[in-house]
């Protein structure tokens, strides 16, 4: 009986440590939180309303100038609105430190920025923000947002 204890005690600890390890995998809003909470507070958007937007799929209900906000302060766009793909990895690489889902987010990132139709003017760097944005929503299957 007591081996049999043994057993499933050990079984137990296997299976939790499984599951801790899934539950913690790095995702977009935990590595960019500090950006995420700067931009909240200059462009208005709820942690609720970021939720929906994950959720659904679809960012349109987000102000297009907080995404460009978020995009430009972890090195995916620069000030006058262009794709800075390199920066932007070396910025995710240190949030993001498990090599798998790395790869993955690398992969995604650099499909999303193929679209080169960037402009220095104020609403278009909103708009092509809001592009990438939607365009990450669409790997959410693939990468934690």
């Amino acid at each position: 009986m007591s081996k049999f204890t043994c057993v499933l005690c050990v079984v137990a600890l296997s299976l939790s440590s499984v599951y801790v390890t899934r539950a913690h995998k790095p995702n977009l809003r935990d590595a960019w939180r500090s950006e995420l909470d700067e931009c909240a507070k200059e462009y208005p958007v709820t942690n609720d309303e970021i939720d929906t937007a994950v959720r659904s799929g679809d960012s349109s209900n987000l102000n297009p100038c907080f995404n460009f906000c978020v995009f430009n302060k972890t090195g995916f766009f620069t000030e006058n609105g262009e794709y800075d793909l390199k920066n932007g990895l070396i910025k995710l690489r240190k949030a993001i430190r498990d090599d798998e889902e790395y790869t993955k987010f690398e992969e995604v990132a650099t499909e999303c920025t193929e679209d080169k139709n960037t402009s220095c003017d104020e609403k278009a760097k909103c708009d092509s923000a809001n592009r990438l944005s939607l365009c990450f929503l669409r790997f959410k299957d693939k990468v934690r947002i």
